[in-house]
């Protein structure tokens, strides 16, 4: 008898020893058009998750950041995504990873933003919220928030910077 509790009793602690790697993630997105005011949730946002490194993954472009698509840092490779979710009715976009690392992707197709960032499965966490924030106000192509990096292709920065103006010499004026 002894024996049979002591046996139970070492199943049970090892029953509750268990380490689990399952977590929801839900991110949940935001817009802030002017500095300094609040920030509502879009109407339409999508995300992607991959399970890869951000030191040799990324999305390259809005093109590829809405196709669901990561491109190899060094070779260009080319993948597509593990779990794909859209806006729910809640606000959120929601994935459940079971390994790490992972990137998530979020597009906002209005604005034509996106933010990535990689993340690592806790243990024995069951749920994650992860705001992330588009400031439509900042000038900037490229910019860190709360861990996220938001790309924005089509600032006048970056559409400034990908021009090539032609040299013209003082005859010309």
């Amino acid at each position: 008898m002894r024996r049979t509790i002591l046996c139970l009793c070492v199943g049970l602690l090892a029953a509750c020893t268990s380490v689990k790697t399952d977590t929801l993630y839900l991110v949940s997105p935001h817009i802030q058009s002017v500095s300094g005011q609040p920030a509502y949730t879009p109407t339409e946002a999508i995300g992607f998750a991959f399970y890869a490194s951000s030191t040799s993954w990324a999305p390259a472009s809005y093109a590829q950041a809405e196709a669901g698509v990561l491109e190899n840092l060094r070779t260009g490779e080319l993948r597509g995504y593990n779990l794909h979710s859209e806006l729910d009715t809640a606000g959120k976009i929601s994935f459940r990873l079971t390994s790490s690392p992972a990137i998530l992707v979020v597009c906002d197709p209005i604005n034509r933003l996106y933010a990535w960032r990689e993340v690592s499965v806790p243990e024995n966490l069951p749920q994650m919220l992860l705001p992330v924030y588009f400031r439509l106000w900042r000038t900037q192509s490229l910019y860190t928030d709360s861990g996220w990096t938001v790309v924005n292709d089509f600032t006048e920065e970056s559409e400034t910077q990908s021009l090539e103006l032609p040299l013209r010499s003082m005859d010309d004026l």
